[in-house]
């Protein structure tokens, strides 16, 4: 980000001394005004000035590319979309608004839009270290891994220091169960930057798989010192606890978690795994069948809504769901499909 608001600043400053508008000077100075409020982190302020700016004149594209990396600052993909979309309807050729597009639908899950956006700005921008990153973030969300893993170790050849390549690959690793690798990745990355909540939640959830309970719960609760309400910390945190004996403690945070983001096909595993703990194998089969219509790639899912629906004695609904986590490499599904149906 620190690489697009100095791009901003050179714009800025080419407008103030090519321009004799006084409305268009003014703007500039609150672009610019809103400018250091954003490196300071203060947000309000600094859409405050870039309001004042639009109203100005609201013709110059920096103004929707400045709020579209705010808006993204503070977490609102959709806010920051919008803006991006004025920015460049003014100036079709602007490729920082549209390299930040092709980011923020990459996260609001539309390949296919992100996708044309990347083409557009191959040329500009092929040979840099965040468009490889990006890409590979894209590659990623076709479920084209291989692809996504040899443009993340591009962009990490290319930049070194890029903290959120080797999560990214990391984050690969994991889902391959390559643990060790994952775990090389996420100190790396943490060694860069010791404030990147992923890799403190990542570190977390690799330490959580390989059991080890109090590694997991040192990088997970460095995360929720940065941000108490961020979800994902929660969740896994809650996912330690529920591991550890302490359930009532993990049902709280996994409650917390699944309210702010209730769409997380992990904590809907989480807390139907309490119940199922529990022994409320139907409240458990709520959770897990919600989390399975999510169609996220989410640990063991299948596996363990398959063993629930053994517990009630549906085998072949059991069976059915096993099926299907077999094929999605459900390492539950697949042991459990072997030993139980024919």
């Amino acid at each position: 980000m620190k690489k697009i608001r100095v791009i901003i600043f050179i714009i800025s400053a080419i407008f103030f001394i090519s321009c004799n508008n006084m409305d268009k000077k003014d703007a500039i100075q609150f672009i610019l005004k809103g400018n250091i409020e954003m490196a300071k982190e203060n947000y309000q302020k600094s859409l405050y000035y870039y309001v004042e700016a639009e109203k100005k004149m609201a013709t110059i594209p920096d103004i929707f590319l400045n709020k579209g990396i705010l808006y993204t600052r503070m977490g609102k993909p959709e806010l920051a979309l919008a803006e991006l979309n004025k920015a460049i309807e003014l100036d079709s050729k602007f490729n920082e608004a549209r390299f930040l597009r092709a980011e923020t639908l990459i996260k609001l899950g539309d390949a296919k839009n992100a996708e044309a956006d990347m083409e557009q700005i191959a040329q500009f921008y092929g040979d840099s270290a965040r468009y490889y990153l990006i890409r590979g973030n894209l590659y990623t969300l076709r479920n084209r891994d291989a692809q996504a893993y040899a443009d993340f170790e591009k962009a990490i050849l290319l930049d070194p220091g890029m903290a959120e390549a080797y999560v990214n690959r990391g984050v690969l690793n994991f889902h391959e169960q390559k643990f060790k690798d994952a775990e090389h990745d996420f100190l790396k990355a943490h060694e860069i930057n010791n404030r990147l909540p992923e890799a403190l939640n990542n570190l977390g959830m690799v330490y959580a798989r390989t059991k080890n309970w109090s590694k997991a719960n040192t990088y997970l609760d460095q995360a929720l010192l940065m941000n108490k309400v961020d979800p994902i910390a929660l969740n896994n945190k809650g996912y330690v606890l529920l591991n550890t004996g302490q359930s009532d403690d993990a049902k709280k945070l996994l409650d917390h978690s699944l309210l702010l983001m209730p769409d997380n096909g992990y904590t809907l595993r989480n807390i139907g795994l309490y119940y199922f703990n529990q022994n409320q194998i139907d409240e458990a089969l709520k959770y897990f069948k919600q989390a399975v219509e999510l169609e996220q790639p989410v640990d063991e899912l299948y596996g363990y809504t398959g063993i629930a629906y053994q517990r009630i004695n549906q085998l072949n609904e059991a069976c059915k769901i096993w099926k299907q986590g077999n094929l999605l490499q459900d390492s539950i599904a697949t042991a459990s499909i072997q030993k139980f149906c024919k």
